[in-house]
């Protein structure tokens, strides 16, 4: 029998939605689990482990990332690693941004593999940290968050839960990335400073990768995850899952532009433009997961939802 906080964090995996609360609970329980990982990578005893543990809320995404990995952590990364798992204990601090001034070697090391991830680009780009000021860099995303909040104040309390840095990324026709593996940070492109829009397109699709990661940590939505599918956001033939992610981002960034075209009578040509290619896009990989897809009863849940907003979400 599961215990009741597994239960409840299952029941918010599957919530059509978001609801603080749930997000909190479901962080707190996956940051923990990779917590018990990065503990046998640091070679922790039992009552080590239950003391690093006890308490832990938050992970910064560098110790999110050792816990994904195998084998033992590297005495130079022991001291910082341990110091992130004390950290947790405390109230999270302000969003972390990264550019070439404040490098860690984390940051560094995720950018160098960003040049060959899938996700990125066919022909792979020369990619660096930014050199653009920090201070630029925290003011245009701070309020492009705030806006965020403004329009659907959830899904910016979601995000400034998931989120602990921002890495400022230059090169190539590079956008944005998230990673399950360095959960807890959003990989932003310059090009996605051009406009508050797409700043704000680029946050929103990226954090809802990590809400369907935090999800799926929970429950399984697919029973077919694996099998091949092509959607609009990636023509190319890739797993069902990955077209799961595809519709779930898709819904939030047609959702954010909806609510950005309702909030204000001069709204910017660019959110509207934006709005209309998101929301196609969605209703189009709709089709691909209602052919493809392959659902246990709590992704079925979800897709009922899915669908709902298809309908409500007019092209």
């Amino acid at each position: 029998m599961q215990a009741p906080a597994v239960l409840d964090a299952r029941a918010e995996a599957v919530y059509p939605g978001i609801r603080v609360a749930g997000i909190a609970l479901l962080l707190k329980g996956y940051h923990r689990s990779l917590a018990r990982r990065l503990c046998e990578n640091l070679d922790l005893d039992g009552a080590a482990t239950q003391t690093a543990l006890h308490g832990l809320n938050w992970l910064h995404p560098q110790a999110a990332r050792a816990g994904w990995k195998s084998g033992p952590v590297p005495n130079q990364a022991r001291t910082l690693l341990l110091s992130d798992l004390a950290a947790g204990k405390s109230k999270p601090p302000p969003l972390e941004h990264v550019n070439c001034q404040t490098a860690q070697d984390w940051s560094v090391e995720c950018v160098k593999a960003l040049e060959t991830a899938p996700v990125v680009a066919v022909n792979p780009p020369k990619l660096r940290l930014s050199e653009m000021p920090l201070s630029y860099l925290e003011q245009h995303c701070g309020e492009t968050i705030e806006q965020i909040s403004k329009l659907w104040p959830e899904a910016g309390h979601e995000l400034e839960l998931m989120v602990r840095a921002i890495v400022h990324v230059q090169g190539g026709e590079f956008k944005s990335a998230a990673f399950q593996g360095v959960y807890g940070a959003i990989f932003l492109g310059e090009r996605e400073l051009a406009s508050m829009p797409a700043t704000l397109e680029a946050l929103v699709h990226e954090a809802g990768h990590h809400a369907l990661y935090l999800r799926s940590a929970f429950e399984m939505f697919l029973t077919n995850p694996a099998d091949m599918a092509s959607h609009p956001l990636r023509p190319d033939p890739r797993p069902v899952e990955a077209a799961f992610h595809a519709v779930f981002v898709l819904e939030r960034m047609a959702t954010i532009f909806d609510r950005w075209r309702e909030h204000e009578q001069d709204v910017p040509a660019q959110v509207l433009s934006r709005r209309d290619t998101a929301v196609e896009f969605f209703h189009n990989a709709m089709i691909v997961l209602a052919e493809k897809a392959r659902w246990t009863e709590a992704g079925q849940h979800y897709f009922d939802f899915l669908m709902r907003r298809k309908a409500e979400l007019k092209r």
